[in-house]
C-alpha cells in the first residue's frame, strides 16, 4: 500500500513538472515522456527476465537437493556451494529458538530458529511447522547440550 501510495505520488509530482515545462516547451517535455517510456520498456522485461530466472534457479536447487539420498547429503554440504555447510558442535553458538514474530511472513512460522556458525555468520531461519521447531530443538540439545540451547518458546507435543 505505501509503495503504491509513494509511486502515486510521485507520477503526479511528475505530471506537474512536465505540465509547467509544456507550457514552455512542448517538444522537450514530448522527448523526455518518449525516452522515460524507452527505459520503462526496456527496463521491465529486464527485472522479469531477472526474476523468473533466479526463482527457477532456486526451485531446480530445491527440487536437487531433496532427490539426494542420505548417503549423498554430506557429501554435498561438504562442497560448501549454494550456503551448503556442515555443522560442527565447534563451529556452532548462540543457538536460540523464540517464538515467529507478528508481522509479515514470520507470523506464519511455528519459530524462529538462530544460531552462529563460525565460517559462515549468523543464521535465522523461519522454521513453518510445529514438528520443524521440536526437531530442531532436539537435534541442538543432542549436539550442543542443553546448557548451550536457548528456547525461548513453549513447545506444544504432538
Amino acid at each position: 500500500m505505501i509503495a503504491i501510495a509513494t509511486c502515486s505520488g510521485a507520477v503526479g509530482l511528475l505530471a506537474v513538472i512536465l505540465l509547467r515545462f509544456a507550457l514552455k516547451d512542448p517538444h522537450a517535455v514530448l522527448e523526455l515522456v518518449v525516452f522515460v517510456l524507452s527505459v520503462i520498456g526496456v527496463a521491465v522485461p529486464i527485472i522479469l527476465f531477472l526474476v523468473t530466472a533466479s526463482i527457477r534457479l532456486f526451485v531446480a536447487r530445491v527440487a536437487y537437493c531433496d532427490a539426494l539420498t542420505e548417503k549423498q547429503i554430506p557429501s554435498e554440504a561438504e562442497r560448501g556451494q549454494w550456503f551448503s555447510f556442515r555443522a560442527a558442535a565447534a563451529d556452532l553458538g548462540g543457538v536460540s529458538v523464540d517464538p515467529p514474530g507478528a508481522k509479515g511472513t514470520q507470523a506464519k512460522a511455528a519459530g524462529l530458529l538462530s544460531f552462529r556458525h563460525g565460517p559462515t555468520g549468523k543464521w535465522k531461519l523461519e522454521l513453518v511447522a510445529g514438528k520443524d521447531v521440536r526437531a530442531a530443538v532436539r537435534a541442538f540439545v543432542q549436539l550442543l547440550g542443553q546448557e548451550r540451547v536457548t528456547v525461548k518458546m513453549r513447545l506444544k507435543k504432538e
